[in-house]
């Protein structure tokens, strides 16, 4: 996601509102460390608490947006910021 003022925050509510959706709202519990992923900084691991037990989802990163890449996109990396993330 690429926009203007997205931030941490952003993430941690995109990913929780999806653990939501998939495991419903009453399971889902979502936790996020810091964790190294190559070419990432900062980098988050996240899991969900569903049910019984805590499954580890994926990486993300809070502003994956290289300046180098937004620019060969046409976008100014000064007024735009992001979030990237995967699912394991």
């Amino acid at each position: 996601m690429v926009d203007e003022k997205i931030s941490m925050a952003d993430l941690k509510g995109t990913l929780g509102s999806f653990a939501r959706q998939m495991f419903g709202p009453e399971n889902a519990w979502c936790a996020f460390a810091p964790d190294f992923f190559p070419f990432v900084e900062p980098g988050v691991d996240y899991s969900i608490n569903c049910a019984v037990r805590w499954l580890e989802l994926g990486g993300a990163r809070d502003d994956p947006s290289h300046p180098n890449i937004l620019r060969a996109y046409g976008i100014n990396s000064e007024k735009y910021s992001g979030f990237a993330f995967g699912l394991a």
